[in-house]
């Protein structure tokens, strides 16, 4: 063997054992995509929050509704009259199965007012359930929304409102 195609050898094995296997085969995996769509949460009041009648004496108290019965009860030196009271009710209508987080988003103390200058301050809210799952054949979901208002001594009489927001999402 001569000098020069022994150096021709030896180039070409250390060509191949610096690149690597010549020609290796592409490995490849499937994946899905996927996507949910769900319609946008429709919000609809079904009724106010309402303390019902109140009758005030010379000491403070107050009246709390229950979120789910819509129960009023009172303390303190206020007394009740009549069975008005509810709790706000609001629908949401979702795709089925779904579940949904209920919040509310006003915050604490909500002074209700007379529209003369007097308040009440509505010092908590309550919901009935915080989350819940969008009925498969209404395609809706129910929440209430009780509260505590505090009655002042000797409160002026009068008609007291504001609002308060209720905020529902996907979970």
């Amino acid at each position: 063997m001569n000098k020069l195609s022994l150096l021709c050898a030896v180039g070409v094995m250390g060509a191949a054992l610096v690149s690597g296997p010549a020609d290796a085969a592409p490995v490849s995996a499937p994946a899905n995509g996927k996507a949910i769509i769900l319609v946008p949460l429709k919000l609809t009041k079904v009724q106010d929050l309402d303390f019902g009648t109140v009758v005030t004496s010379a000491s403070s108290g107050s009246v709390v509704v229950d979120p789910s019965t819509g129960v009023a009860t009172p303390s303190g030196g206020v007394t009740l009259v009549g069975s008005t009271s509810t709790a706000a009710q609001f629908d949401f209508a979702g795709t089925a199965n779904q579940q949904v987080d209920f919040s509310i988003s006003s915050s604490l103390p909500i002074l209700l007012s007379d529209g003369v200058g007097d308040t009440l301050p509505l010092t908590a809210l309550n919901l009935s359930t915080t989350t819940a799952t969008v009925d498969p054949t209404t395609l809706t979901v129910q929440v209430g929304v009780g509260g505590t208002i505090a009655v002042n001594a000797n409160q002026p009489d009068g008609v007291y409102s504001n609002t308060f927001d209720v905020t529902a999402n996907y979970n």
